[in-house]
């Protein structure tokens, strides 16, 4: 009777202990679901002085944000990201826990292109009429023209905190092909003023040569 005792005292013993490791495996997933939400969020609100104070980033990539987040169209358009962490992809190794994530946000290439099809600038008395109708644009964008970016984040722990450690990386997932299109868009806007001058140019040479004939 008492080795049965003693057996099930055993058992029951083993199970509170598993018990016990799951409900702290737990919470600690949930801190790192919960932190990862908070990096991803504070890159896509363009929260510049969050992301300094993590020390974590470049600071050239700090500089690109605090510049960007000056402009209300890429505020506006950053809101509308959306932010997906993983809790089953938690995982640590070696002291490193990293996490899975997916951030849905809207390309400039795709608002570029829907308001290109329904406005010219032509159209516009000033900024904050076109600054309107980029927004109304960008509300009229759905689920399915969202670009989805996977992030994989990697903390360590320090006194129960999880400390974001690959910042770069993290960054250079979510920003870089959206800053890349923001590029290519600008060069392609200069070349078009470019050449805009070169023909207004052009027809003011000729116009002031026909009024010089014509005196």
């Amino acid at each position: 009777m008492r080795r049965f005792e003693k057996c099930v005292s055993l058992i029951l013993s083993g199970v509170l202990a598993l018990s016990l490791a799951g409900c702290s495996s737990g919470s600690n997933n949930k801190k790192v679901v919960k932190e990862a939400e908070t990096v991803l969020e504070e890159i896509t609100s363009l929260d510049y002085k969050s992301m300094k104070s993590r020390d974590s980033y470049n600071k050239q990539y700090i500089d690109m944000v605090k510049t960007i987040s000056k402009d209300e169209t890429n505020e506006y358009l950053w809101s509308k990201a959306k932010v997906t962490v993983d809790a089953d992809s938690v995982k640590t190794k070696k002291g490193k826990t990293t996490c899975e994530a997916t951030v849905d946000l809207i390309e400039y290439d795709t608002v570029t292109k829907k308001f290109e099809k329904e406005y010219s600038m032509d159209d516009f008395e000033d900024d904050d009429e076109a600054m309107e109708a980029i927004k109304e644009i960008i509300d009229k964008i759905k689920d399915k023209d969202y670009t989805s970016v996977d992030v994989k984040l990697e903390f360590e722990e320090d006194d129960g905190e999880y400390l974001l450690v690959n910042g770069d990386e993290v960054f250079q997932d979510v920003m870089f092909e959206v800053f890349q299109q923001v590029d290519d868009y600008v060069e392609k806007s200069k070349e078009q003023e470019s050449r805009i001058k070169e023909h207004n140019d052009a027809i003011n040479t000729v116009t002031a040569e026909i009024e010089a004939i014509l005196s």
